[in-house]
């Protein structure tokens, strides 16, 4: 078990995310799978009624838009 504080842990992890030297993509177009695909059309599916923003809950950036640019990244 480490020793190092909940800030310290944070600001470490923030620091990785920042350094990732993969290609940073649209967060929607990160994530795969058979619900995904779905998630990803409801934008389009609900644009005739009003104005719609997907967001995602992302375990290593938090909750951010579809939109937003992220890098890949393992979180184990």
């Amino acid at each position: 078990m480490t020793s190092k504080s909940l800030p310290h842990r944070l600001q470490q992890w923030q620091t990785a995310l920042d350094r990732s030297l993969g290609d940073k993509i649209p967060a929607k177009n990160l994530y795969v799978g058979e619900y995904w695909s779905i998630i990803r059309q409801l934008p389009t599916l609900c644009a005739s009624r009003f104005v719609p923003h997907l967001y995602v809950c992302s375990a290593g950036y938090g909750f951010i838009s579809g939109d937003k640019k992220i890098a890949s990244y393992s979180a184990t």
